[in-house]
């Protein structure tokens, strides 16, 4: 008997022995790289959760707003995980020279990410998203330069370099005193020694159950359904889940092919129009409507299209806003017959361009955006949706090859290019329009008429180059009105209407201390320069006289609210096409024509924010 016991203690202690010995070799790597384990949840958005936590603790109303417990403490378990997968690289490796160039490796790697994530953060109040990836990709080596030029010697380009130098002393500087530790844990109790090793063991198993995250992620449908999981935002999350989301958007636009498709061989779409006429449709590029004379502005930015305003031929709508201030989620949602408002998604949805082809019009799109990369990961681009060698043929009769510097030099290409006389037209036009920097989008020798001088505001935080910015983007905009009087003079002796509206907004200093676009929080300010725009109809007076009813119409709508998304139902309605996907409650001139809720950003209530107290 006393033998048996012997041996049961025996194997007990053997296993024991076993079991800790095991505990000890898989966090030995925390202690091992102790340094890296600490900068490393340092950089990757540790005290994020940190501070979110603190929220809660604190928050008195609106904690729907704040990740729950459980989620934070996934994030910060998920943080440990991905840290103490690059300490287990360095720690396992043998060969001293490719340990330290594994070392080094995961270091630049961290270090990088954590200054871009800093850098956007800083500048534009932005996390690493999918639209972090489309701005890259959609950006022309023109647009790059403008943005070192703008933000090379800006707040945070300066601090980010900050952040480089204090990162680096401290990769060196901790690297080198752990190097010369003293073997502390031998020191440490037996017992406490077990309860170190059992809480960390603990927390990683933690985190590897809560990476099931990212495979949740990953079978996810609709791209806007991933926010919903409220996923962990550390910048290598934040990565994955814009990869996905991109990925999704791939399989997104293959939709919008096929019902495209599917739309122009089937649908039943036809006019009613008898007369030749030409329905032109103009895209400006971040114009600020408070920056138009036509919407009260000091400066006379827009005197041709003022002029026609006075003349009658020009009607100015008051409340039409964007659904959003990206210029790709706009044109997805223009060119598509989706309501944006009613969470209706833009690749269920075929383009009206589709339809006003299959009805018979010719269709011409002449864009001076336009790209010849073919971004076929980037789904709701106009490279890979609306220049998709399998749509070209369905949506338009012809497209321009060429882009240029100036706005104008494009419309004088189409002038040269194509006759329109005579048949039933819908020309659209994408403009450069005031798009940063500003100063470069208007010729300096004739088009240089407003200086700081010029911009008579007394804000304190206002500086002479700030007011140099304002006044080169009221002189974008002065020139956007000659673009204007251009398509006017064209088409002025003839049958046509036009239709000139902007993508979304912008800021030049109007009320704080920023310009370009916020893809950050959202305030009543942030709204009103960036997702208020102008929207304006020109009537040529051969149009006027041949259709009164319709002029009338628009005469009457000019008050009303509106979401830009849905200009196609008055589109169909100008053109007189007949097509089951027109929709006459969100017909903007239609007498039955119903404004519900406004949504922007897809989840947002525009009043709501807009005219909050």
């Amino acid at each position: 008997m006393k033998n048996s016991n012997q041996y049961t203690t025996m194997v007990n202690n053997k296993y024991k022995l076993k079991v800790w010995d095991i505990l000890k070799i898989i966090v030995k790597p925390i202690f091992e790289q102790f340094p890296y384990i600490f900068l490393f949840l340092n950089m990757m958005g540790f005290w994020t959760v940190y501070n979110l936590a603190v929220d809660r603790l604190t928050a008195t109303e609106m904690l729907s707003t704040i990740p729950s417990w459980s989620n934070l403490y996934a994030r910060a378990v998920v943080l440990i995980l991905f840290a103490y997968i690059g300490a287990v690289l360095m720690t396992v490796i043998r060969n001293k020279p490719l340990k330290r160039f594994v070392k080094i490796l995961i270091y630049v790697l961290v270090l990088a990410l954590f200054l871009i994530r800093y850098f956007i953060r800083r500048n534009f109040d932005l996390d690493i998203n999918p639209t972090c990836f489309v701005l890259l990709a959609e950006t022309t080596g023109a647009e790059t330069a403008d943005f070192i030029n703008q933000y090379v010697f800006s707040t945070g380009a300066l601090s980010t370099l900050l952040m480089l130098v204090v990162y680096t002393v401290a990769i060196f500087t901790l690297e080198h005193l752990w190097s010369k530790k003293k073997d502390w844990l031998k020191k440490m109790p037996s017992c406490a020694k077990k309860i170190v090793y059992a809480i960390l063991f603990f927390l990683l198993l933690s985190g590897v159950y809560s990476t099931k995250i990212y495979w949740t992620i990953y079978n996810i449908q609709i791209p806007d359904n991933i926010r919903l999981l409220n996923p962990p935002a550390d910048p290598i999350s934040s990565v994955y889940t814009s990869l996905v989301s991109l990925h999704i958007m791939k399989d997104n636009v293959q939709d919008a092919i096929e019902i495209n498709k599917n739309v122009y061989a089937s649908e039943n779409a036809y006019t009613i129009q008898d007369d030749s006429v030409n329905i032109v449709v103009v895209i400006g590029e971040s114009y600020i409507k408070w920056h138009s004379q036509l919407y009260g502005y000091n400066l006379n930015t827009t005197p041709n299209m003022s002029a026609e305003e006075r003349d009658g031929r020009l009607f100015v709508f008051n409340d039409v806003i964007s659904s959003s201030n990206s210029t790709s989620i706009v044109m997805r949602d223009l060119f598509c017959c989706n309501n944006s408002s009613a969470r209706e998604q833009w690749y269920d949805y075929p383009s009206f361009l589709t339809i006003f082809k299959k009805a018979g019009w010719n269709v011409y799109f002449w864009d001076n955006q336009r790209s010849y990369a073919k971004l076929a990961t980037f789904s709701f681009t106009l490279n890979s949706f609306l220049y998709n060698p399998e749509l070209e043929q369905i949506l338009y009769s012809k497209t321009n090859s060429t882009t240029f510097k100036y706005d104008a030099d494009i419309v004088d290409a189409f002038n040269e290019s194509l006759d329109v006389a005579g048949r039933k037209n819908l020309i659209l036009f994408h403009l450069l329009g005031q798009h940063v920097a500003p100063s470069g989008r208007f010729p300096h020798d004739t088009f240089k008429h407003f200086t700081a001088d010029s911009i008579d505001r007394k804000d304190a935080f206002l500086t002479e180059e700030m007011k140099e910015y304002i006044a080169d983007y009221d002189n974008a905009t002065l020139y956007n009105d000659y673009v204007m009087s251009k398509m006017f003079d064209k088409f002025k002796d003839s049958n046509t209407i036009l239709l000139y509206f902007s993508d979304h907004g912008e800021e030049a200093y109007d009320f704080r201390k920023h310009c370009g676009r916020d893809h950050g929080k959202l305030s009543s300010m942030v709204l009103k320069y960036q997702y208020d725009i102008p929207f304006v109809i020109w009537c040529s007076e051969t149009y006027k006289k041949n259709n009164p009813e319709i002029v009338e119409r628009i005469r009457q709508a000019v008050n009303r609210p509106f979401v830009l998304d849905n200009v196609c139902n008055m589109l169909f309605n100008i053109g007189g096409i007949k097509t089951s996907y027109y929709r006459e409650n969100l017909d903007l001139i239609s007498p039955n024509y119903e404004c519900k809720e406004r949504i922007i950003k897809g989840e947002y209530v525009y009043e709501k924010i807009r005219y909050a107290d």
